[in-house]
């Protein structure tokens, strides 16, 4: 990779990216969701903080999957990508299924 950016920057930065990154998101929203909460800006459930933290936690994982996208001989040097790309396609598959085979939904009565 020409510039000032060398490959092993590169694998580095995305080897902190999947590791680190993805839990401090997930914790940081789960924790800003709490405080939030305790403020009395948001009453949620359990289930919901839960979904909301793993969301952030999948959003350094798809960053590296993007970046692999345009140089993949760094997916070999990216620790335990087979995970991020397994949870990218199952992600993928639900949102086609979803599309696909929308819930029917009860039309209101007025």
């Amino acid at each position: 990779m020409p510039g000032w950016l060398g490959t092993v920057q590169v694998v580095e930065l995305l080897s902190v990216l999947a590791t680190a990154m993805p839990v401090a998101a997930a914790v940081y929203v789960f924790a800003k969701g709490l405080f939030d909460e305790r403020r009395g800006k948001a009453r949620r459930s359990l289930l919901e903080h839960l979904g909301r933290a793993a969301a952030a936690g999948g959003f350094p994982s798809a960053l590296i999957l993007i970046v692999c996208a345009f140089k993949p001989s760094l997916l070999s040097d990216v620790p335990g990508i087979n995970l991020q790309i397994a949870l990218g396609g199952l992600s993928l598959l639900y949102v086609s299924i979803e599309i696909l085979f929308p819930a029917q939904s009860k039309p209101t009565s007025t």
